[in-house]
């Protein structure tokens, strides 16, 4: 991927960041937005700005330099980067954060539904498939990713 060393004219750059804006917020469903980032992107500027995305996510989470690295397939300084940058931006951390929180709270509600409507192993319940249910639910939690 390359990108022009020639600068743009600070007039039309800010215009150029209102139509970018225009485009996504728009009300797409999934399905459309996977298709316009397919047409809109090449593979390897999608994979690149889903690890960026990915990495301010996990080190909202608390998740490592070299663990992050690790699991995006990534270089520590490309991971220590973004981190940094991450912790520095106002707004970055700030939107992650939100983010985390509104994750915590479902989980939480989850948790708290499984527990007092249906926990595996209350008298009269299925136990195989609430044990499968239950494991489930934990190997979420516990994906990174």
């Amino acid at each position: 991927m390359q990108v022009s060393n020639k600068p743009l004219y600070k007039g039309i750059f800010l215009k150029l960041f209102d139509l970018l804006y225009e485009v996504f917020d728009t009300n797409l469903s999934k399905q459309d937005f996977i298709n316009f980032i397919n047409e809109l992107f090449s593979l390897k500027e999608q994979v690149m700005i889903i690890k960026r995305i990915a990495i301010f996510y996990l080190v909202t989470k608390g998740a490592g330099v070299n663990e992050i690295a690790d699991k995006l397939k990534v270089s520590p300084g490309t991971s220590s980067k973004f981190a940094l940058m991450a912790s520095e931006s106002k707004y970055i951390s700030s939107f992650f954060n939100k983010k985390v929180k509104r994750e915590r709270f479902i989980n939480l509600l989850d948790d708290l539904y499984h527990d007092l409507l249906s926990p595996p192993t209350k008298y009269g319940t299925d136990w195989v498939a609430g044990w499968k249910i239950e494991i489930e639910r934990n190997r979420k939690k516990e994906q990174l990713i």
